[in-house]
């Protein structure tokens, strides 16, 4: 990621309500994807407040890629434990793209463009993480 998605990623998550940012991030994944509910915890509000402060700490860690990676392969093994599978983090990268647009209404394209860079490094390093737990019964066949 380069020095000005960086800045972008932050400063997008500094002019959000991350509860509201995501409640929008829920309600876009679950209309598309009612499948997916089922892999959620039923209690939203802590669900909200655990989303908005990993989002936070994925971005403040992005410019320690070493620090990065660590936090997200550990992530993708948790995750993978809870029944996410690679499939599942197209569906995921869309609803948090579709969660900024509607929650913030001047959000620049090169704004969603640094959030779509940063979320497929997320995704990919989730992945390998969860390829890596032997646990999961997900990963590189």
């Amino acid at each position: 990621m380069t020095p000005d998605a960086i800045r972008r990623v932050n400063a997008t998550l500094d002019r959000c309500d991350l509860e509201a940012l995501a409640a929008a991030f829920h309600r876009h994944l679950f209309s598309a994807h009612p499948e997916l509910r089922e892999i959620f915890p039923d209690d939203v509000v802590a669900l909200r407040r655990k989303f908005g402060d990993e989002l936070r700490a994925i971005a403040a860690a992005i410019v320690d890629l070493d620090g990065f990676v660590t936090r997200t392969r550990e992530l993708g093994q948790r995750h993978a434990g809870y029944g996410v599978g690679h499939d599942h983090y197209a569906p995921v990268g869309a609803a948090l793209i579709a969660a900024f647009e509607s929650e913030l209404p001047d959000v620049e394209p090169a704004d969603l463009d640094a959030w779509r860079r940063a979320f497929t490094l997320v995704a990919e390093t989730m992945m390998e993480g969860a390829s890596a737990n032997p646990f999961s019964g997900v990963g590189s066949s």
